[in-house]
């Protein structure tokens, strides 16, 4: 962790320390129930920002941001407990923990063969991303790869791969799409890259439709003239996502403001689909992106497995997500 994450990492926790035990000292006075469930909060959400802390430091990304982000959804649960107790509506309190494990994180591993997938579903990884970060924006692995990870996989978890960063010529483009969905894969991502007539080789593969769920990649620093979400879901598309295609030019909060990404958000919720983030996002960014409530948020640390989102059941996604 730099110098100014540190500094900043130190003056948050010594705001939630004091508040927390503001807390702790209100109960002592007036030992008020409602109070119990507002210190756990702040204790479990003290410790979700130390998760999010250890995440940065590049050991064990994945385990620390799943802690962080299950431990932010506890937190604001014991939060509500709280204002339950105080309005004196405790009936409530277990629909909200029912309505709050719909949103509780399911965590992504980009991987580049079965050895990797093996270690992210052991590290706890819910959904394999097959793709291979060095060979570009969305580097894809040969299919005797991808067909190897399947195998290993073998239902435990769903698959998606990347066609790669190819031209959008559209015979090249369904050729790709429909031999790397015939290798097994869930999900097939396809980059709406500049150049090419994207429109049509979405045409063609609107008749696909039936054999490949579909995701489309838009990228913000490139992103197409038309209204691609609206063209995602006339084609039967699953899902889109926005992410980056120069990776050393910033992040995605660097290239779109939080209310363009919010419309985004919503925009491909109305069309039902799946709608993620990605785009060199680091773990400081997911407060900013878990209010947008996307369906995925990812990032990649490294060459390390670190593929994270929230993933919200209750859009009505129940792989991809």
């Amino acid at each position: 962790m730099d110098l100014s994450l540190q500094s900043a990492f130190l003056a948050e926790m010594s705001t939630l320390l004091i508040l927390l035990a503001g807390a702790v000292l209100l109960y002592s006075s007036f030992r008020e129930k409602y109070l119990v469930p507002w210190i756990a909060g702040w204790s479990v959400f003290t410790l979700s920002k130390v998760f999010v802390a250890l995440s940065l430091a590049g050991s064990h990304a994945l385990l620390w941001t799943a802690l962080a982000n299950s431990f932010y959804v506890v937190a604001v649960g014991l939060f509500a407990t709280a204002v339950f107790f105080y309005v004196s509506e405790q009936a409530l309190i277990w629909p909200a923990f029912g309505a709050l494990t719909v949103a509780i994180p399911l965590e992504l591993a980009s991987v580049r063969d079965a050895g990797e997938a093996e270690t992210a579903m052991t590290a706890g990884a819910d959904i394999i991303d097959l793709k291979d970060p060095q060979s570009g924006a969305l580097g894809a692995l040969d299919l005797k790869t991808i067909a190897s990870c399947v195998r290993s996989i073998a239902r435990r978890a769903p698959v998606s791969a990347t066609v790669g960063d190819l031209p959008l010529d559209g015979e090249t483009i369904r050729d790709a799409v429909l031999a790397t969905a015939a290798s097994g894969v869930d999900y097939v991502k396809l980059g709406l890259f500049p150049g090419g007539d994207a429109r049509a080789c979405l045409r063609l593969l609107e008749a696909e439709r039936s054999r490949v769920h579909l995701i489309l990649v838009l990228f913000a620093d490139a992103l197409p003239d038309f209204d691609a979400v609206g063209e995602a879901a006339r084609i039967g598309a699953a899902g889109v996502m926005l992410d980056t295609a120069g990776k050393s030019g910033g992040s995605l909060l660097d290239h779109l403001s939080l209310d363009t990404l919010a419309r985004f958000v919503a925009a491909a919720k109305g069309e039902g689909l799946t709608v993620g983030l990605a785009g060199s996002l680091k773990a400081n960014h997911v407060p900013q992106l878990l209010g947008l409530g996307p369906d995925q948020a990812a990032r990649y640390l490294n060459d390390e497995i670190a593929r994270w989102g929230p993933l919200v059941q209750a859009s009505g996604v129940q792989t991809q997500q």
